[in-house]
């Protein structure tokens, strides 16, 4: 029993932890959040809500604006300047930011509508793990020991 407390306690800080950093990668915009549920159809018809989304292939840019869906996981130096709506679903994929800024910049008027709707398990490791479970997470979807896992999308690096 005491584990099983120690990896909740653990997967609740790491996951302040990952709210606390997606909260500095935004700026001055609207943010929402919205369910994890969607509606997928043979054709590729994603639709959360009353909003039909189009696929995003892309492996190295993300849109500036309309309602896209991940096919794939994205890895970026730059910036995204959301520029108008942009309803983005993670469909359980990663957004990786290797540079040295913040993931998305949006400005007054301008919102970005986050969902998820993927079921896919990632993994991760902890580099040098305090006491109280904190530490450095690491997504590493290839991680073969000492590693923890979460289900659905995320957004990791940046500033």
């Amino acid at each position: 029993m005491k584990q099983i407390f120690k990896k909740v306690k653990f997967a609740y800080v790491l996951l302040w932890i990952v709210f606390a950093l997606s909260a500095l990668a935004f700026s001055f915009g609207t943010i929402t959040n919205s369910d994890r549920a969607a509606e997928v159809y043979a054709d590729g018809e994603h639709i959360h809500g009353n909003i039909t989304f189009s696929a995003w292939t892309s492996t190295n840019s993300l849109p500036s604006s309309g309602s896209y869906y991940l096919t794939n996981n994205v890895t970026i130096s730059g910036r995204v300047t959301v520029s108008g709506t942009l309803n983005l679903c993670l469909n359980g994929y990663g957004i990786k930011q290797t540079g040295n800024t913040n993931v998305f910049f949006i400005t007054s008027g301008r919102t970005l509508n986050l969902y998820d709707c993927g079921e896919t398990e990632h993994r991760y490791t902890v580099a040098s793990p305090s006491d109280n479970g904190a530490g450095l997470a690491t997504v590493n979807d290839n991680a073969t020991g000492n590693y923890e896992t979460f289900t659905g999308g995320y957004i990791t690096g940046g500033k």
